[in-house]
């Protein structure tokens, strides 16, 4: 067989709305949902041989109604995908950082997210921005950028979002259902939420690249059941703590930056639930009342070394830790700017010294991660998010 692709343009009217190419493209959100429902012989083919399908995006759509993606299944099994894929005006597809618009603002969405992904499975979201921002309100109680829900425990869900981004949602990215196994984000960005960053029920997610804003009174991330999930090079910035072990076991947090939480930045109140986190940044509010690392409820230690903590208020974290983190250090990071959001580390205590020789207090662009152990030093990162 062969790959199957599908055009849709968000502006686009009067043409032959059939998806076989840019100028007869599906036109606006209508023609996306009919594009998702595409029973076509070539769609249904391609889908069984293990070919890929191709939904190539471009230009603005303004979302009046929920985007129901609860039809057409890829074929993990034999590695069969459908790509979502926002594109430039020219019908390129988008670089890191940029993407097409799903735009809600002014619209109700009567408590349901702008996409809903629902008891399919083998999908893939690259270069989407989905924003509700409805004017002087805010976004109603599961009005959330992504939603990705399987009550069907025959099924499993792979999902992939890359490059993905949501403002002025309630959640970012909602997953739902124990049942939910097998979704992956990567360089995913969301900030102006009313809730969440994160919110996890299902089972082996990956988190890599994130940079999360959660509303003041709730976590970045919160997995509140099922496990084996891996937070990865990201930053939480914000919030009443940074990652929330909420009743999920086997959580891995590596090379992250938690910063400004204003209780603890990492919390394990699940009774058995285990928690393993190494070489992050660990930066509550205030070094005198908030903590690091805080567990309570029966929640269990697995692994917590090479950590860095250190107040906001310029306070090493004497008790934040207690007695279970180990190699820890407790120094000012000195970050470069994070009024921009440019969490690399300077103090050269921390990161040891340059391969280039540079003098202390620059700026080291020479390692990726956010705190590295490198022959029993710690390494900066070059950790900078733009909104």
């Amino acid at each position: 067989m062969a790959d199957v692709t599908r055009y849709v343009d968000g502006t686009l009217t009067g043409g032959a709305n059939n998806g076989l190419a840019w100028g007869t493209a599906y036109e606006g959100v209508a023609g996306m949902q009919t594009c998702l429902t595409d029973a076509t012989s070539a769609i249904v083919n391609a889908i069984t041989a293990g070919d890929q399908v191709y939904i190539y995006l471009r230009n603005l759509f303004t979302v009046t109604a929920t985007i129901n993606v609860n039809v057409r299944s890829g074929n993990p099994a034999v590695n069969s995908v459908i790509h979502i894929i926002g594109c430039d005006a020219a019908g390129t597809e988008l670089t890191k950082g940029n993407y097409v618009q799903f735009d809600a603002s002014g619209t109700d969405l009567t408590d349901s997210p702008i996409f809903n992904i629902d008891e399919v499975k083998g999908y893939e979201f690259r270069n989407i921005h989905a924003l509700n921002n409805i004017g002087s309100g805010t976004p109603a109680a599961h009005e959330d950028g992504f939603r990705v829900d399987n009550t069907d425990g025959a099924l499993y869900i792979v999902v992939n979002f890359v490059n993905c981004k949501v403002t002025d949602c309630y959640r970012g990215v909602f997953i739902v259902h124990g049942n939910t196994f097998g979704v992956s984000i990567t360089d995913f960005v969301a900030t102006d939420l009313t809730n969440i960053g994160i919110e996890c029920a299902g089972y082996a997610v990956v988190i890599n690249g994130a940079y999360i804003e959660p509303a003041a009174t709730v976590a970045g991330i919160d997995f509140t059941s099922g496990g084996h999930h891996i937070v990865l090079n990201s930053i939480i910035n914000g919030g009443i703590r940074g990652i929330d072990f909420n009743s999920s076991y086997i959580v891995l947090a590596d090379h992250c930056t938690i910063y400004n939480s204003s209780t603890e930045c990492i919390y394990n109140d699940g009774a058995n639930s285990m928690m393993n986190f190494t070489n992050n940044i660990l930066m509550p509010a205030a070094s005198a009342t908030d903590y690091c690392v805080r567990i309570s409820g029966g929640g269990m230690i697995g692994l917590i070394d090479h950590n860095l903590c250190w107040g906001i208020d310029a306070g090493a974290m004497g008790a934040g830790l207690g007695s279970q983190g180990t190699n820890e250090i407790s120094q000012n990071p000195d970050f470069a700017d994070v009024g921009s959001l440019d969490f690399r580390v300077r103090n050269l205590q921390v990161i040891g010294t340059a391969r280039d020789g540079s003098t202390p207090g620059a700026v080291q662009p020479t390692f990726r991660g956010v705190v590295h152990r490198f022959r029993g030093r710690y390494r900066p990162g070059l950790l900078r998010y733009r909104k």
